[in-house]
Formats: structure tokens, C-alpha cells, sequence
């Protein structure tokens, strides 16, 4: 048995396309409605058993997945209402891992207003202090890191230090804390 494109597809691709793509079913009633909140609750309850999330991230997957905003709005507030959506988590928890990896305060803040969570640098301060971890601390172990992966293979010492210096620059921390503690680590480790 042959089929033929046309037997499947319309001529209008972009009839197809809006055929596929209408997942509000808001004019077919409320059962359709129930059905797909149901759904939708399952496919971000599924989301949530793996990691902690935002609200603007489950509000982005459910944008994604073609849900309408009426929906998500209505999904988000009964997340919220169970305390299964914990933005306060999510944002601990993306603090952590900047500051593993080596991010300073400022960049992280940046950060996290790129993805619509809001904090404080106490906040950050204080998860510094949980963890153990201070700015000059942290500094000196990546100055520390890069100068030990680094120092044998670049021979020129200014090359060598202007390496370091930009990447504690891109990691947010300003260039005269980081040349203070570079020359500070790089005279304990290449004692003259």
C-alpha cells in the first residue's frame, strides 16, 4: 500500500503546523481542560523528582511543551501551594555550584537575574560562610590551580600572569585583587 505526502499533509504546511501546535484546547470545554492539566501536572511533577527548578523554568518547559500560559499559571500556583516548587532551593543551589566553580559574588547575582531569580550578596555571603569560603580564600585557590595546570607548560612569566589575571577576571573579580594574590601565590610557589 502507497502514500502519497499530499494524502497526509495538506498543501498549507502552516495548517499543518498550527494542527500539531494547539495544545490549549481552550474552546473544547472543560474536560479537555482537566485532561490536559492533568498531564501537565505529571510532566512537571516528573521534572521536579529529578531536580529543584524555578518557576521561570517550569514556566519556559511548559511554554515549550506547548502548554498556554492560563494553564501554567494555574499549574505553578498549585506547585507552589504544595511546596513542591521551592525557588528558594533551586537558588541555593545554583549559588553553590557558581561558587565551586570559582565565580565571584557580582557574577553570580548577574547570573541569577538572567534567569529571573532574585537574591542578595548576604545571601550569597552567607552560603560562602556555610560552606566555608571566603572572596580572598577563593581567589587564592584558583590562582593556585590555574598556576599549577599552567606554570610548566607557559615559559614566559608575564604571559603566564597575564593568563591568570584574565581568567580571575572572567570569573568576576577585579584586576587588582587578583594581580595582589597572584603575586602573593606565585612567590610561594616559585620561590626566587
Amino acid at each position: 500500500m502507497n502514500f502519497d505526502k499530499n494524502d497526509i499533509f495538506s498543501q498549507d504546511p502552516s495548517q499543518d503546523l498550527e494542527d500539531f501546535q494547539d495544545l490549549s484546547f481552550e474552546d473544547q470545554g472543560e474536560e479537555d481542560f482537566d485532561k490536559l492539566y492533568k498531564r501537565a501536572y505529571q510532566y512537571t511533577i516528573k521534572l521536579l523528582a529529578k531536580k529543584d527548578y524555578s518557576v521561570h523554568k517550569i514556566k519556559q518547559k511548559l511554554r515549550d511543551k506547548g502548554y498556554n500560559s492560563e494553564l501554567s499559571k494555574k499549574l505553578i500556583a498549585e506547585l507552589l501551594e504544595k511546596n513542591y516548587l521551592r525557588e528558594d532551593l533551586y537558588i541555593e543551589a545554583r549559588i553553590k555550584g557558581f561558587l565551586r566553580k570559582g565565580y565571584a559574588a557580582n557574577v553570580i547575582l548577574y547570573r541569577l537575574s538572567q534567569e529571573q531569580c532574585h537574591t542578595t550578596a548576604e545571601h550569597i555571603e552567607n552560603i560562602m560562610h556555610e560552606i566555608g569560603l571566603n572572596h580572598q580564600g577563593q581567589l587564592k585557590l584558583m590562582i593556585e590551580k590555574k598556576l599549577h595546570l599552567d606554570g610548566e607548560f607557559v615559559k614566559d612569566k608575564e604571559k603566564l600572569r597575564q593568563k591568570v589575571l584574565r581568567y580571575c577576571i572572567n570569573r568576576g573579580y577585579s584586576i587588582s585583587d587578583a594581580s595582589r594574590v597572584y603575586g602573593q601565590v606565585y612567590d610561594e610557589l616559585f620561590p626566587s
